[in-house]
């Protein structure tokens, strides 16, 4: 558990779901990974098998999204694999935009939190 929790930066966040229990068991993850000037931030959620389809993707999804607007972040961007129905479900309801790439085999998403100061 410690390594999964290991931050690369100060402003990285790591959500861990965890089942209580001996050994207490990591059911879902989700991590906010801030550019070093703040400004964008990688998202990723990860859910174990027997806890996806019941609502945990999205409790972590939300929960790191509003850290990611408590940090100051402008926009979350995610790489997705576009035979990810459920996450590509999940982030449409909660605003992202999907982008492909040239050679079909990724989905990006990107979700504008803000906008950028005017100058």
């Amino acid at each position: 558990m410690e390594r999964l929790c290991q931050n690369e930066s100060a402003l990285e966040f790591v959500f861990v779901a965890e089942l209580v229990g001996f050994p207490p068991r990591i059911i879902g993850e989700g991590r906010i990974c801030p550019d070093a000037l703040g400004e964008t931030a990688e998202f990723c959620v990860v859910v174990a098998d027997p806890w996806q389809g019941k609502g945990l993707g999205r409790v972590i999804t939300d929960f790191c999204l509003d850290q990611a607007r408590s940090l100051g972040v402008r926009r979350v961007i995610a790489e997705i694999n576009p035979e990810n129905i459920r996450i590509i479900s999940l982030l449409l309801s909660r605003g992202f935009i999907l982008h492909r790439d040239r050679q079909d085999l990724a989905l990006f998403a990107e979700l504008v939190l803000r906008e950028p100061a005017a100058h």
